[in-house]
C-alpha cells in the first residue's frame, strides 16, 4: 500500500477535520492563516488568524490599513517581519487588481514561498502541488531515512523530489492535510508514537531502529546574547512615550520604549548609575536579548497639551492602558507591570526644556530592580 493510501485512511479516522484552516475555501483567508501560523503554536496562530480576518476579513480592508493598526492587531505573535511582508503584498496586489488564481502567480507574491504558495493552490484552487512545512519534512526524512541534512540546499532538494513521488491523483486537499496533520501529532519531533504508527512497517529509519536520528541536522550555530537598554518615559497625564522601531532590524515597525542611548549628558550618567527598573530575558530565533528597563519622569508644563519628549526626534506619547499601536510581546509586558504598581519605586525625574536636547535631571527614590 502506498504512503498516501495508507496517510489518507488513517486521516479519514484521526485528521484534524474541525480546524477552521481545513474547511476554509477564501484563498484570502487561506494566505493569512499560512503567515500567521508561521513559527506560531497551532492554538495561538488560530486565535490570532480569528482576530486577524475579524478585523480585515477581504484584501481590500487589509490594504487600505494603516501599518500601526496591522501591528497592533498581531502584537504578542512574533516574528513581525511576516506581518509587515503580508500587509505590503496586501497593498501591492490591490493595486494590481486582486488576488493571484493559481500556484505560479502566488509565487510572484512578496514573502510568499513554494510552501505557502501551494497550500494556496491546493486549498483554494485544487492544484496538485507539493507542501513541504516542517512536519512534513520530518516524515519526509524519517520515512525515507534520508542522510542529507534536512536545511542543506542538497537535502532541501531531495525532500522536494520525494514529496512529490508520493502525490496521490485523488483527494490532494485531504492529503495534504493528513501529511502536515500526522507529522503534526503521531510523528512528532520528540517521543513520535512509533509504535502503533501506521507507516511502521515503510518506514525506513524505523526499520533502521535510528528513528531520533533524522531528520539530519547541520550543527546549531552558538545563541548571540544582546543587551537592550530601554527607558520608560512617562508624563504628568500618564502617557507613556512610544517610538516605532527601524527598519530593518529586531522589532522593526512595531513601536517600543525608546532606547538608552537617547540620553546625553548628566542624565545619561544618571541613568547609567541607577539600577534598573526591570530585568528581563527575552528569546529570540538567533539570540537572547537582555533587557534593562530605567524610569524616567517627563514634566511638562501643561498636562492638557502634552508636548513632545525632547529625548527622542520621532514617536508619541500614549495610553498604556488603550494602545493603538503594535508593540513587541516584552514591551507589553513591561507596561503591564508598569500599570500594576507604577511608582513603587520612584523614577528619575526630567524637567521639559525649550531646546533640543534632554534637560537636567535629578533622582527621585532609587529605583528598584525587579526580574520580569
Amino acid at each position: 500500500m502506498s504512503l498516501a493510501a495508507i496517510l489518507l485512511g488513517w486521516f479519514d479516522v484521526h485528521g484534524r477535520r474541525h480546524l477552521p484552516t481545513y474547511q476554509e475555501n477564501d484563498p484570502y483567508a487561506i494566505w493569512v492563516g499560512e503567515v500567521l501560523l508561521q513559527q506560531t503554536q497551532l492554538s495561538r496562530g488560530l486565535a490570532y488568524r480569528q482576530r486577524f480576518l475579524a478585523t480585515f476579513p477581504d484584501l481590500a480592508t487589509l490594504a487600505q490599513a494603516s501599518e500601526d493598526a496591522v501591528q497592533a492587531v498581531c502584537a504578542g505573535i512574533g516574528y513581525y517581519g511576516r506581518i509587515h511582508r503580508l500587509h505590503q503584498a496586501a497593498r501591492q496586489l490591490r493595486a494590481q487588481g486582486g488576488l493571484p488564481r493559481d500556484f505560479a502567480g502566488w509565487l510572484e507574491v512578496p514573502g510568499v514561498g513554494r510552501t505557502t504558495a501551494a497550500a494556496i493552490a491546493v486549498q483554494a484552487h485544487g492544484e496538485r502541488q507539493v507542501v513541504l512545512d516542517g512536519n512534513i519534512q520530518r516524515l519526509m526524512a524519517r520515512f525515507h531515512a534520508l542522510d542529507e541534512p534536512s536545511h542543506s540546499a542538497k537535502g532541501r532538494a531531495a525532500l522536494w523530489r520525494l514529496a512529490e513521488a508520493h502525490l496521490p491523483a485523488v483527494r490532494l486537499r485531504d492529503y495534504t492535510q493528513a501529511l502536515m496533520d500526522f507529522g503534526a501529532t503521531w510523528c512528532l519531533p520528540r517521543a513520535p508514537r512509533c509504535a502503533d504508527c501506521p507507516l511502521q512497517a515503510h518506514c525506513a529509519a524505523r526499520l533502521r531502529g535510528a528513528v531520533a536520528a533524522y531528520p539530519v541536522r547541520i550543527g546549531k550555530q552558538p545563541r548571540k546574547e544582546q543587551t537592550m537598554r530601554l527607558l520608560l518615559v512617562y508624563n504628568e497625564a500618564g502617557a507613556v512615550w512610544l517610538e516605532p522601531r527601524p527598519e530593518p532590524g529586531i522589532w522593526a515597525g512595531l513601536w517600543s520604549l525608546p532606547g538608552q542611548e537617547h540620553a546625553q549628558g548628566q542624565l545619561a550618567q544618571e541613568l547609567n548609575d541607577a539600577p534598573p527598573r526591570w530585568q528581563l530575558r527575552h528569546l529570540l530565533t538567533h539570540r537572547m536579548l537582555h533587557i534593562e528597563v530605567r524610569v524616567l519622569h517627563h514634566r511638562m508644563r501643561d498636562a492638557s497639551h502634552p508636548a513632545r519628549w525632547p529625548g527622542s526626534t520621532q514617536g508619541r506619547w500614549c495610553d498604556p492602558t488603550q494602545l493603538e499601536v503594535g508593540v513587541p510581546a516584552p514591551i507589553a509586558r513591561i507596561l503591564a507591570c508598569w500599570q500594576e504598581e507604577p511608582y513603587a519605586h520612584g523614577p528619575l525625574h526630567q524637567a521639559e526644556q525649550g531646546g533640543p536636547g534632554v534637560g537636567q535631571a535629578a533622582h527621585g527614590r532609587t529605583a528598584g530592580s525587579e526580574n520580569l
